[in-house]
């Protein structure tokens, strides 16, 4: 009927089988052909491969899925721990443990927020690098007070110079170091000390993240960069994260003009290196 009085069918989406026996996503679009008296003798289908879309709507969908699973753990654990406090505010010492988990976990969020925010951003290609000339030693010496807070657990040690500049992004630096901080925390679940380095490399100055964690075997190393990689097996099984931390510090590091590597042994311990320019 609808060819009949020359209605246009607008597209759908609908799956089709190749002759190979693979299932594609196609995007139909059928109208009406008409002679020249105005009839419909005919219809016009055109069809286009989306598979490639559909898959990335499902990567998103499953990203916003995993994100909103990873946010309510801490949201879940900081308002426990609030309410906790406000029930046994008269006990000093249990007060104190109550907002010190709950710091934890409000940072957690925290970096878990910045992170997504700034991955978008690369991907649209709207962050901007914006160097300066700092004192990276003394950037360094604020990412430990801040990791001696969240895990007092671990030894935070600095290995280098007292003052040394560097020319980058002071911010976009902190961010790389917080996330390598962060990760050396979780992989490191025993505790144990975590050393960051900053020396003079010729005209850079060359900074490393090196603790004494579960490690990291050959064939995973390869694979640490990329977007939502996930180191899975026994060890790792309990240890929380969503694949995008090393990922948003390797692509950092490339918009300075440097990269970053990976030295590791199961059972020893990683360390993460990248060269800056100097100030």
């Amino acid at each position: 009927m609808k060819k009949r009085q020359g209605i246009r069918v607008d597209h759908f989406e609908t799956e089709r089988l190749r002759k190979d026996g693979t299932l594609i996503n196609v995007s139909l679009t059928i109208s009406p052909i008409k002679n020249r008296a105005g009839e419909v003798v005919g219809l016009s289908k055109i069809a286009r491969d989306i598979t490639d879309k559909k898959q990335a709507e499902r990567k998103k969908e499953e990203f916003v899925s995993f994100v909103s699973h990873e946010l309510k753990t801490p949201l879940t654990s900081l308002k426990s721990y609030i309410q906790m406090a406000q029930v046994k505010a008269d006990h000093p010492d249990f007060l104190k443990k109550a907002l010190h988990k709950a710091v934890q976990q409000s940072k957690k969020m925290e970096n878990m927020i910045g992170s997504f925010l700034n991955i978008s951003r690369i991907e649209d290609g709207h962050i901007r690098i914006e160097k300066t000339s700092f004192d990276v030693s003394a950037l360094i010496y604020e990412i430990i007070e801040d990791g001696n807070i969240t895990e007092p657990k671990h030894h935070f040690f600095y290995e280098g110079e007292t003052s040394l500049k560097a020319f980058a992004d002071r911010e976009k630096i902190a961010i790389v170091l917080t996330n390598l901080v962060n990760n050396a925390q979780k992989y490191s679940p025993n505790g144990g000390d975590i050393t960051i380095s900053c020396h003079n490399k010729g005209e850079k100055i060359h900074l490393s993240v090196i603790d004494q964690g579960i490690g990291i075997s050959p064939a995973d190393q390869k694979h640490m960069f990329q977007k939502f990689h996930r180191v899975e097996n026994e060890l790792t099984r309990t240890i929380p994260g969503f694949g995008i931390g090393l990922y948003l510090v390797s692509r950092i590091i490339e918009l300075h003009g440097s990269s970053i590597t990976l030295q590791s042994e199961p059972g020893i311990g990683s360390t993460f290196a990248f060269d800056l320019e100097k100030g």
